[in-house]
């Protein structure tokens, strides 16, 4: 699902691209920009390597291949705590070719693009995961007992027991919203909830409450070796504009949710996130268009 919306919100903004043009030619200063969008939409991994590039930033001591590799080990060593010898044993063999000896790489994880995207995989907790958290279950909830939790919500008579606090409207709901993007008014049509707009949306302030984000920033610089570079790390723009594209362009959650998810985050180190601000990013078109901007200079420069 996430693959499709992000091609539709590509095709999106490049009619949105053409239609701000109304009759008259497109500018030459837009042309590779809009021919950028389009070509993101057919390569959507290259898609999210160039956008952690843009908003995360990188270093030319890495290639791009192997930032996934370093990223992880980061996160096995630095937040997870993990012994060396232990942590590089869990990476693949491929992966671990792709980095380099223990000297340069102790260097390169506090480096500031390595921390940022760290910060962001700590952050970005994929729809279906932060729907389980919400209702009450281990991080470490296996994918297939996700997937059975959100089939039970939908079905007419779920043969699971619901999660101790929760019924399964009450879970259907945020099954609708988080996974599929729904808004009030078309859950309020879903026939089998039996629940009015002002019963949604208080289940819906119930799950807001529930994001786990906040308390990952308040960890993260709460750490006594590292709290004042994962600080550095968030007090980066990019980070957040970064979770935001994740949410909106492939996630399609709603804006609401998006705002909810990173404005009580971001405060806990002093960034403040408005709704008016979250609209320009993403309504405006701004994320994907400096994206899309990004990426034209990129190839310009390869090709020079």
């Amino acid at each position: 699902m996430t693959d499709n919306c992000l091609r539709s919100r590509f095709s999106i903004s490049a009619h949105k691209l053409v239609r701000m043009s109304e009759d008259t030619e497109i500018p030459d200063r837009d042309l590779p920009a809009l021919s950028e969008i389009i070509s993101l939409a057919d390569d959507i991994e290259m898609a999210y390597q160039l956008a952690d590039e843009l908003w995360l930033g990188k270093d030319p001591r890495i290639d791009g291949e192997a930032w996934p590799a370093l990223v992880l080990l980061g996160q096995l060593l630095l937040v997870d705590r993990l012994p060396w010898l232990q942590a590089r044993h869990i990476l693949s063999p491929s992966s671990g070719r792709l980095l380099p000896g223990r000297d340069e790489l102790d260097q390169l994880l506090v480096c500031e693009p390595a921390l940022r995207r760290i910060a962001y995989n700590q952050l970005y907790v994929p729809t279906y995961r932060l729907i389980a958290q919400v209702v009450g279950l281990p991080a470490e909830t296996p994918n297939r007992k996700l997937e059975a939790l959100m089939t039970a919500a939908l079905a007419e008579h779920p043969e699971l027991p619901n999660p101790d606090g929760w019924s399964w409207p009450e879970i259907a709901v945020a099954v609708y919203r988080l996974r599929y993007g729904m808004s009030i008014d078309q859950i309020v049509q879903k026939d089998r909830l039996h629940r009015s707009k002002p019963e949604i949306l208080k289940v819906l302030s119930r799950v807001r409450g529930d994001y786990p984000h906040a308390g990952i920033v308040e960890r993260m610089v709460a750490d006594p070796e590292l709290g004042t570079a994962f600080g550095r790390a968030l007090a980066c723009p990019g980070v957040w504009m970064r979770i935001a594209f994740q949410y909106a362009y492939c996630d399609c959650l709603p804006h609401q949710d998006i705002h909810a998810v990173l404005a009580p985050a971001a405060e806990r180190i002093g960034y403040s996130i408005s709704t008016a601000m979250l609209n320009g990013w993403i309504s405006q078109g701004r994320l994907i268009a400096n994206l899309a901007k990004y990426v034209a200079q990129e190839r310009a420069s390869q090709a020079k």
